[in-house]
C-alpha cells in the first residue's frame, strides 16, 4: 500500500496522543485517544487498535520523575518556591513597617530565582527510600442528549434537542487508596501502551465498577435546571446518551521518604506532573510498601495494543486504501464494505 512517511520526534508528537509501537517495524506512532485505524508513519502498514465498549484498555501516563535525582528535584522545587515566597513576605513586612505600600514581588528580579535557591539548598536534602505504584483511572467520552421544553423570553414555548460532549476522568481504584486527586482533569498528557515491565512497579488493580459507564454518568441524568432569568425552562432532562469506548490508564505515583528543610518523613509525589501531591499516612505507606501485591489481569494488558492488518478485499482481492477516520472500508473495485472487526 503506498504511503507518505511522516517521522515523529518527541518534540513534534502531540501531547494529547497515545504513543504505541508498530508491531511490524517498531516505529513509535502517535494515536488520538479513541482512534482505531491508522497507517504506520514509518513502514506504511495498516494498523488497527481494537476498542471494546465496556472494557477499558490499559495505558500508562508518561513518567516525568524517573530516578532518585528527579524525585529529589521535585522536593527541592517545592522547597525553593516556599523559600522564595518567605523572602518576598519579609520584604513586604519591612515595607509595611516603613509606611510604604507593599508591591507584588512574585516576579521581583532582585529576589533569588527558584533555580538559584535549589542549588544553594541542595545539601539540605537526602532521599532515604522511594516506592513506585501505578494508580488506575478511567476516561470516558459520551454524547449527552437533553430534551428541553421552555419558553424564550417573549417567545412561544418550544421543544429542542440539545447535544453535549461529555468527557471525564474518574479514579479506577477503591478506598482506602487515596491519591489526592479530587476534581482531577488531565487536559494534556502523553500516554503509551502498557508494557510487561510495568508489572514490576506495582500497578494497582482496577476496581470492577470503574468500567461501568452508568454510575459515572448518573449525576447527569434526570437533572432539572430551571433558570427563570434566561429561558423560563419547564424542564431540562437527560433522556439518552451514546457512549464511546472507555479508555483506562495508570498514572505513576511515588511514596518518598526524605529529609528536607520542609519536613523529615514521607511525601506522595505525582510522577506524571512532577509535583508533591500530599503527605501519606502510616497505613498508606504500609500498603504501598507491603511485600504481597495483588496482580492485575495480564490477559487484558496483552490485548491493549495496536495490531497489523492487511486491507485486501475478501471478494475480489484488490488492495483497499486505508481510510483512518472510519472502521468501515469500501473496496473501489467491487464495492464490498468491510471492517477489521468483521466483514460486512
Amino acid at each position: 500500500m503506498p504511503t507518505t512517511t511522516k517521522l515523529h520526534s518527541p518534540d513534534t508528537i502531540d501531547r494529547l496522543d497515545v504513543i504505541a509501537a508498530c508491531p511490524e517495524c517498531g516505529g513509535q506512532n502517535a494515536w488520538k485517544l479513541l482512534q482505531t485505524l491508522k497507517s504506520c508513519d514509518y513502514c506504511g502498514s495498516g494498523l488497527w487498535w481494537p476498542r471494546e465498549p465496556g472494557r477499558a484498555g490499559f495505558l500508562v501516563a508518561e513518567d516525568a520523575v524517573e530516578g532518585p535525582e528527579a524525585l529529589l528535584d521535585v522536593l527541592q522545587t517545592l522547597d525553593a518556591m516556599r523559600e522564595r515566597s518567605r523572602l518576598a513576605g519579609i520584604r513586604a513586612d519591612l515595607e509595611r513597617a516603613s509606611g510604604e505600600t507593599p508591591i507584588d514581588r512574585s516576579d521581583d528580579p532582585t529576589l533569588p530565582s527558584v533555580s538559584e535557591l535549589k542549588a544553594e539548598r541542595r545539601h539540605l536534602f537526602a532521599l532515604d527510600a522511594h516506592h513506585k505504584v501505578l494508580a488506575p483511572y478511567v476516561l470516558f467520552s459520551s454524547t449527552l442528549t437533553f430534551h428541553a421544553l421552555g419558553r424564550p423570553r417573549g417567545g412561544v414555548k418550544e421543544f429542542r434537542n440539545l447535544f453535549f460532549r461529555l468527557e471525564e476522568i474518574a479514579p479506577g481504584y477503591q478506598p482506602p487508596w487515596n491519591f489526592r486527586d479530587r476534581g482531577l482533569w488531565v487536559a494534556k498528557q502523553r500516554l503509551r501502551a502498557f508494557a510487561p515491565e510495568d508489572l514490576a512497579v506495582r500497578p494497582i488493580a482496577r476496581a470492577d465498577h470503574a468500567v461501568e459507564l452508568e454510575p459515572l454518568a448518573a449525576k447527569w441524568r434526570g437533572q432539572r435546571l430551571p433558570d427563570p432569568a434566561r429561558s423560563r425552562a419547564d424542564h431540562l432532562r437527560l433522556e439518552s446518551r451514546r457512549a464511546e469506548p472507555l479508555v483506562g490508564h495508570h498514572r505513576p505515583f511515588y511514596y518518598v521518604r526524605a529529609r528536607t528543610p520542609m519536613r523529615d518523613g514521607w511525601f506522595l509525589v505525582d510522577g506524571q506532573f512532577a509535583i508533591v501531591a500530599g503527605y501519606p499516612e502510616v497505613d498508606e505507606i504500609r500498603r504501598a510498601t507491603a511485600r504481597k501485591w495483588t496482580p492485575i489481569d495480564t490477559r487484558e494488558v496483552r490485548a491493549a495494543a495496536p495490531r497489523a492488518i492487511g486491507f485486501r478485499c475478501p471478494d475480489c482481492g484488490a488492495d483497499v486504501p486505508l481510510v483512518e477516520r472510519t472502521e468501515l472500508q469500501l473496496c473501489g473495485n467491487c464495492g464490498r464494505l468491510s471492517s477489521p472487526r468483521r466483514p460486512v
